[in-house]
């Protein structure tokens, strides 16, 4: 495992409870629509945290330029009906534990997103921070997708207001 560089404090857990963007409220494929309507998907540089809002974007038809995933929702196992496995993607596995972001995990959502295919992240541990270094590096403009827990997905529209936001919880 490499270095930690960031944990996550315990006042800011309650916060990462709030969404960071637009909450669309519902199951599976009901939110991909929703948002498919206020977003080109296709067109947008997207980027998609977590195995569930991955499931349902890929199942949509939409590929991301870069989805991370843990094989786990809600620090449980997925299905095999939610399992990653679609997409023709760049494999890259990284170690990551619970409450922290390691320099491995930030190193490896930078080089991936200034990459030009589409890269799947593997995160053996947790990605559930990952949101943070992925707003740190995305280009402006760029949609982050990742699950609100039994309420829906959350899209973040990455402008300097939010790049700014991420930067103070995140110390960058």
């Amino acid at each position: 495992m490499g270095k930690v560089i960031y944990t996550l404090p315990e006042e800011l857990r309650s916060e990462l409870k709030k969404p960071m963007g637009t909450l669309y409220r519902g199951n599976g494929i009901e939110c991909i629509e929703m948002l498919a309507a206020d977003f080109d998907l296709v067109s947008s540089r997207l980027i998609a945290v977590g195995d569930v809002v991955t499931h349902y974007i890929l199942s949509f038809g939409v590929v991301p330029t870069l989805v991370i995933v843990d094989d786990r929702t809600k620090r449980g196992e997925i299905s095999s009906e939610i399992r990653t496995g679609k997409g023709d993607f760049k494999e890259v596995e990284v170690e990551n534990p619970a409450g922290v972001i390691t320099e491995e995990l930030d190193l490896a959502i930078k080089e991936a997103i200034e990459q030009d295919v589409p890269i799947r992240l593997w995160v053996d541990g947790e990605e559930d921070l990952a949101v943070f270094p992925v707003i740190k590096y995305a280009p402006l403009s760029s949609i982050v997708l990742y699950g609100q827990p039994d309420e829906g997905v959350v899209a973040v529209l990455v402008d300097e207001s939010i790049k700014r936001k991420v930067g103070e919880m995140y110390g960058v």
